[in-house]
């Protein structure tokens, strides 16, 4: 049975590669046999000239759970001294949610050639086996979780006074499909003396090697019902780890918190003396000299802000590169996975020029909220979606619409 299935993984590995009249991609596959909901990675290496920009139409993902990993793109080479070629890698995290001979259907590539003219590329698709979960030794409380996982929790505080709240943080992550992990009972593990008040949970992905990881964030208001020492027992999960072929659990430490009466921390004993209490005195007009004050940093303020607006913008840091450099850089870097961020660098650095607003360090959001510029809010949007594989929008389209916004 070994044999076999290393056999069956070398035919996979050893697929001959598809290829058109200017390029040739290779569809592989990480394992030929996985467990139900491990991640198994789909690539498809792409060996082409710089001029072919290849884009991949991935098929229908029938049978899988489907996450897009960043595209890589390898080094220039000249074989032989022709003409340069790089190999452009687009990948995909499969998660497969049914048992037995799953089938990925076959997919296309399009590509520019010498003249510019976009062509199509055909490319195979492959199968894999896909075995159920053991059930020697398999706990009850196990909810499907399949990979590697971790699980913390985070108190907002550890004293608090009766009739106030506090935050609960627990995030579940790992390169599994924590997206299915369901919300701890919390209720259950506190009782009757915390009232428990859950937030929306919310899963981020991200990608290490060629892994898709993958966390879950639980949010919790406690509201003790009374005064005490409370502690939050571990929390468990059950996973099936696909390396040792066995069930294991993961678990947070306990944390507790203290509630005290209410006004305990901050009541203070009041000062007494017993010299004469000084004769009353007049008040001062407070909100005359507040009036003052607040008037006169105004005027300091706006005197600031013109200083600084005028003054050389050596003194403010070094000036962003023109946009037109960092346009054809990410034109240069087109289907690798520094092409976005390239891109938006270029669209940060025309409004550095349009608005006299140093965007490097600011976020979309954060930019949106100082500059009225819909256009290029949305452009850096488009390529967040993009770059953190959120979004399978035609990046063709995304440079032409960067294009349009520098004026080139």
């Amino acid at each position: 049975m070994r044999a076999w299935r290393l056999a069956l993984v070398a035919l996979v590995a050893l697929a001959q590669p598809a290829r058109g009249a200017e390029l040739e991609a290779r569809v592989q596959i990480g394992k030929a046999e996985v467990t139900l909901h491990e991640q198994v990675l789909l690539r498809v290496e792409v060996t082409h000239p710089l001029w072919a920009r290849p884009r991949w139409e991935p098929p229908v993902f029938e049978g899988f759970w489907s996450e897009r990993l960043s595209s890589v793109g390898g080094p220039l080479e000249k074989p032989d001294g022709s003409e340069a070629v790089r190999s452009t890698t687009f990948r995909r995290a499969l998660f497969p949610t049914r048992t037995g001979r799953l089938t990925i259907g076959p997919s296309l590539l399009r590509y520019r050639d010498r003249a510019d003219h976009e062509k199509t590329l055909e490319l195979p698709g492959t199968e894999l086996r896909v075995l159920p979960l053991p059930e020697h030794a398999r706990p009850e409380a196990f909810q499907g979780i399949v990979g590697q996982l971790q699980i913390e929790t985070v108190l907002s505080s550890e004293v608090l006074e009766l009739g106030q709240s506090l935050s609960l943080s627990v995030e579940v992550y790992g390169a599994a499909n924590t997206w299915d992990v369901p919300p701890p009972d919390l209720e259950a593990a506190l009782g009757d003396q915390v009232e428990v008040f859950p937030n929306p949970a919310r899963t981020f992905v991200g990608e290490q090697g060629d892994k898709l990881t993958a966390r879950r964030s639980f949010g919790f208001e406690l509201v003790p019902r009374e005064t005490g020492r409370h502690q939050l027992p571990q929390l468990t999960i059950h996973y099936f780890d696909p390396q040792t072929r066995s069930y294991r659990v993961a678990r947070s430490p306990a944390v507790a918190f203290r509630v005290v009466a209410r006004g305990a921390l901050g009541r203070r004993a009041p000062w007494r003396s017993s010299a004469a209490a000084p004769a009353p005195t007049r008040s001062p007009p407070w909100l005359a000299i507040a009036l003052i004050v607040g008037g006169v940093g105004t005027l300091c303020a706006w005197g600031l802000a013109r200083w600084w607006r005028r003054m050389p913008r050596t003194w403010q840091g070094p000036t962003p590169p023109p946009p037109r450099a960092l346009f054809e850089g990410a034109c240069a870097a087109f289907g690798t996975e520094r092409f976005p961020n390239l891109l938006a660098q270029a669209v940060k650095a025309r409004i550095h020029v349009r608005h006299q607003l140093d965007a490097r360090a600011l976020s979309s959001e954060e930019i949106a909220g100082r500059i009225d510029d819909e256009q290029a809010v949305e452009l850096l949007r488009d390529l967040d979606r993009v770059r953190f594989g959120r979004s399978e929008r035609d990046t063709q389209a995304l440079l032409d619409s960067t294009r349009r916004y520098l004026e080139l």
